[in-house]
């Protein structure tokens, strides 16, 4: 083999190494969302009768930290809560089952 062939084999060779040790044991290091892992997501309508328009957005924006701390207090879990549309916020568990 000559030189630069074997340099460049022993990089990739390093390279492939490297990966293959920042990601095993593959449970540990790759974090499952809720299409692989499982759970639950939910839809809320957000009741703004009586709101005035201009304090819409700021109404759902409010509604969202309310439901993230009582959701979520801690911060630590990989839940996501997102509004959708003008009235709508969804919330994604992953990990979690719909049985009350």
């Amino acid at each position: 083999m000559n030189r630069p062939l074997f340099k460049r084999f022993l990089f990739l060779a390093v390279v492939i190494f490297i990966a293959i040790y920042h990601i095993w044991p593959p449970d540990e290091k790759i974090t499952l969302g809720l299409d692989l892992r499982g759970g639950t997501s939910y839809t809320l309508q957000v009741n703004m009768a009586g709101v005035p328009d201009y304090q819409r957005r700021s109404a759902l924006d409010k509604a969202i930290e309310i439901i993230r701390k009582r959701v979520d207090p801690n911060g630590v879990k990989e839940i996501i809560i997102q509004s959708v549309g003008a009235d709508r916020i969804r919330v994604d568990i992953p990990g979690v089952d719909e049985t009350a």
